[in-house]
């Protein structure tokens, strides 16, 4: 059976540009519960999106936009 190459992984500016094109909200960082719930499930959605690789969300969480 041939061996199947996997496809190159994203650089981070390929990551990032995508990121930026879903145009994620910014958490602005205020202390109401519910602003930050609906800050972190849409990360989580956005990742999913983009089948983010866990060592980039970090970094992208803090991209200002």
């Amino acid at each position: 059976m041939p061996h199947r190459q996997e496809p190159p992984e994203p650089t981070t500016m390929e990551i990032i540009c995508q990121f930026n094109k879903l145009k994620p909200l910014t958490f602005k960082g205020r202390s109401e519960p519910l602003t930050y719930e609906e800050w972190l499930r849409e990360m989580e959605n956005l990742f999913e999106i983009m089948e983010c690789l866990k060592r980039f969300k970090v970094c992208l969480a803090h991209i200002p936009v």
